[in-house]
């Protein structure tokens, strides 16, 4: 397999995993402790609503 199309499915592989530990960390915070952190980043912020896996 070319190393780009490894890289090509891997990338959304990653993408996901980070997205679930970032929500999942997001979900623990205190409600003024959320809004202070949004407030403060300077990164773009997708909120969603939370996605149930079985």
């Amino acid at each position: 397999m070319p190393r780009d199309a490894a890289q090509i499915i891997y990338a959304p592989i990653k993408h996901i995993f980070i997205k679930y530990h970032v929500q999942r960390d997001l979900h623990a915070l205190a409600g003024p402790v959320l809004a202070t952190l949004i407030k403060r980043s300077r990164a773009e912020l997708l909120l969603s609503q939370p996605c149930h896996v079985n």
